[in-house]
């Protein structure tokens, strides 16, 4: 994710926005297994996966709205 920052960084705020929104989007389209995953994980899963993994990746993504 860090690699993108530069590249958003420098567009206007609006299309900053919507570029980071549709990459998102076409990423999780491409990893289902993978939000299905971290979605179970998160809501249904360990405690401790959900305090090691999903919330440290919340954190990143987070981050790189701001």
């Amino acid at each position: 994710m860090n690699r993108f920052r530069p590249l958003l960084a420098e567009m206007p705020l609006r299309e900053g926005q919507q570029s980071h929104v549709l990459g998102g989007l076409e990423w999780s389209r491409m990893q289902t297994g993978l939000m299905t995953f971290l979605a179970r994980t998160a809501y249904h899963g360990d405690a401790s996966l959900g305090e090691s993994l999903v919330a440290p990746l919340g954190r990143v993504m987070e981050d790189l709205v701001r």
